[in-house]
């Protein structure tokens, strides 16, 4: 089995409720690349390439097409079920780049699971869960409005939400307040800032709000900055960007004092790279949410597919991001978020993807 074709689509899809805010600023849009290839043997599977924030150029903009073309162009001929030897064909990608290697992680993994007729999951060390729970995520907004939100999610089943925060200490300390406010003793709130605190803000916002159901995520931008806010405030904290190689994972994991690592492929370079994370973790009874930077079916798919070889017990959540948005690449278009995902055990990453309704590519390869 070898790629004969590899196509490249723009994936500018919306969010569906208005831009999406975070302490990044508002995000209207995806703007995401999905990587399409096609063997010799008539498969077909996809990656993704994702924006990894707003700081970042965007994947589907002209640079960063021109400079994807000649990687991709070096991968035509070479089989798929060695991901090993595509990423080797790749030049040295800097961290900010993780991107375009976990996309072709993935296609890889999709391609290699549909050849042996298995699910994508089966190729992660399998599944420890038949079905995995999902989290709600809310962008910031005021008060009123993230709490009606969140109302609103857990009359859908979820009972594990997130909600953007970084704003500043009082705005968010009343945005935390009005959400736990329409909460039950059953659920969990996660207060995520995207590093957007100064660790003495951080410090103040943790010791205004105490709440048995809270975790924060991400409080500041630097790995050391949060471990050590953990150490002094006794806070759970949740991991998430900061969390940059395995090394970033490895610290994290011996510290002591994390309440969870989030694990997002597209920053890490790929799925396999992430399983290592995830591996890691678990072995040391470290909580995981598993999900990855805004994308569509084909990254949101490998990261649930990840996902299901956690155990229960130490599983915060995952996401179907793709029912934020108004465009998709599966049936699933027009579909609510759900608090559920089970894969149905169909060869590959679970849900059939097409690219027809993309209209042309931005690149088309062939051998």
């Amino acid at each position: 089995m070898h790629i004969e074709r590899l196509r490249v689509f723009a994936l500018p899809f919306r969010f569906r409720d208005g831009p999406f805010v975070t302490s990044y600023g508002p995000r209207p849009s995806l703007e995401n690349l999905a990587v399409v290839a096609t063997t010799d043997t008539g498969l077909t599977g996809m990656g993704e390439i994702g924006r990894i924030n707003l700081r970042l150029e965007a994947p589907t903009s002209a640079p960063f097409i021109s400079d994807i073309e000649p990687m991709l162009s070096a991968l035509l001929g070479r089989d798929p079920s060695d991901s090993f030897e595509l990423l080797a064909a790749l030049p040295p990608l800097p961290t900010h780049r993780a991107n375009i290697a976990a996309a072709i992680d993935g296609l890889c993994l999709d391609l290699t699971a549909q050849a042996a007729n298995l699910p994508a999951y089966a190729l992660l060390g399998g599944r420890r869960q038949k079905e995995v729970p999902l989290y709600y995520s809310i962008g910031r907004d005021e008060p009123d409005a993230m709490a009606a939100t969140a109302a609103a999610a857990i009359a859908r089943g979820f009972r594990f939400l997130q909600m953007k925060t970084g704003e500043g200490v009082e705005a968010d300390a009343a945005r935390i307040a009005a959400v736990l406010g329409v909460l039950g003793g059953e659920h969990r709130l996660l207060a995520d800032a995207n590093g957007g605190y100064e660790p003495s803000e951080a410090k103040r916002l943790i010791g205004s709000v105490e709440d048995s159901r809270l975790y924060w995520e991400e409080p500041c931008t630097l790995l050391d900055d949060n471990l050590s806010l953990a150490r002094e405030t006794g806070a759970r904290i949740v991991l998430d960007q900061c969390l940059v190689d395995l090394k970033a994972y490895a610290k994290a994991c011996v510290s002591g004092v994390v309440a969870g690592c989030g694990l997002k492929p597209s920053l890490q370079g790929g799925i396999s790279k992430a399983r290592t994370a995830r591996d890691l973790c678990i072995a040391h009874n470290i909580a995981l949410k598993i999900d990855d930077v805004w994308a569509a079916e084909p990254a949101t798919l490998a990261s649930l597919n990840l996902s299901l070889g956690v155990p229960a017990d130490l599983f915060l959540g995952g996401i179907d991001q793709w029912a934020y948005f108004e465009g998709n690449l599966s049936d699933a278009a027009g579909m609510p978020p759900g608090p559920l995902f089970r894969h149905d055990g169909m060869p590959g990453l679970g849900m059939p993807l097409s690219a027809d309704a993309l209209g042309p590519p931005v690149l088309d390869l062939t051998l």
